[in-house]
């Protein structure tokens, strides 16, 4: 199956949304904004399916290509976003005190949050009035913000598990923190909450943004499958990034890469998180090339050429 998104805004989100599995299904996003695929069981591209952002097809856009967001797992009420906001929207922990007694985060996102809606809404209000104005913004839009201040939480957790001069060295308490907001164990209701459902691509298959939008991927209750070991993927196989965007995976088991690669070819940072499993950096050659398209490139007066980009080599995480 396949599926064109066209974006004209940075705020234009498409949603694919499925309770159960999305089976070998391409999905391409052209412009701005962002593409959200969830599914609540497994989200199986297979060999046969590929995500893409094309970035602008407009003449002169310069604005960066939609991000694509992928969830897997996650169940019919997928994460649960309303309470990591509020979790990190609130009250900070006391840092003199050990954060396992508190039930308050380390960190409070109040001034990033500020910051995002300024640049992205145009919001002139007060910061202790900017929660209040998120929480009014279509659940959408409050989702873009949310996986930025969780990934982050991620990042600052792993780092402070290395830094020999933190409370919690040799601890991922942050990170774990962070996980068990966006998936909380039980639901409102008080039933417990089942996590289950693996993302899987593999042949020439591949989830790539073309001109610089960030890729997400958030797999609760399963693994991420990127390749395997048998054969060579071709060039469009893998996570890749081909404009300066970052790229963010988590997983409650594996992250495997096979043959096949996640790489950020214009300095865009990597953050893999695998909660329970291992992260596979991949077993392929080094000679492998992923080839970039040319882009069309407009002077000031509309003159239009081709400006060609060196291919990138490798395998692996890079």
């Amino acid at each position: 199956m396949g599926n064109l998104f066209t974006h004209g805004s940075d705020h234009d989100v498409s949603i694919v949304s499925a309770g159960r599995d999305i089976v070998r299904s391409n999905f391409i996003v052209a412009g701005p904004g962002v593409l959200e695929v969830e599914a609540g069981r497994h989200l199986r591209a297979e060999d046969k399916g590929s995500l893409i952002s094309l970035g602008p097809v407009v003449a002169g856009d310069t604005r960066r290509g939609a991000a694509i967001a992928l969830t897997a797992g996650a169940g019919a009420a997928g994460p649960d976003y309303r309470a990591l906001l509020d979790y990190y929207l609130g009250g900070a922990a006391d840092p003199s005190r050990p954060l396992t007694d508190q039930g308050k985060p380390f960190k409070t996102y109040e001034a990033e949050l500020l910051l995002w809606l300024v640049q992205r809404h145009g919001y002139t209000g007060a910061v202790e009035d900017a929660p209040a104005y998120l929480a009014a913004l279509p659940p959408e839009q409050q989702r873009i913000f949310a996986r930025q201040v969780y990934f982050a939480e991620l990042r600052a957790g792993g780092r402070e598990y290395n830094a020999r001069d933190s409370a919690r060295q040799g601890s991922y308490l942050r990170g774990r923190q962070a996980i068990a907001a966006l998936f909380p164990e039980r639901g409102p209701d008080g039933a417990a909450r089942v996590y289950d459902g693996d993302i899987t691509l593999y042949g020439g298959t591949g989830l790539r943004s073309i001109v610089g939008g960030d890729i997400q991927v958030l797999s609760p209750g399963g693994q991420q499958v990127y390749g395997v070991e048998g054969a060579a993927p071709p060039a469009s196989a893998g996570v890749v990034t081909q404009g300066a965007g970052e790229i963010s995976l988590y997983a409650r088991r594996s992250i495997l890469l096979g043959q096949s690669r996640i790489m950020t070819t214009f300095g865009g940072g990597i953050l893999a998180w695998s909660a329970e499993g291992d992260i596979n950096a991949g077993r392929g050659a080094k000679t492998t090339v992923v080839y970039t398209p040319p882009r069309r490139v407009y002077d000031t007066v509309g003159n239009v050429a081709l400006s060609p980009n060196a291919p990138s080599s490798g395998a692996g995480i890079a």
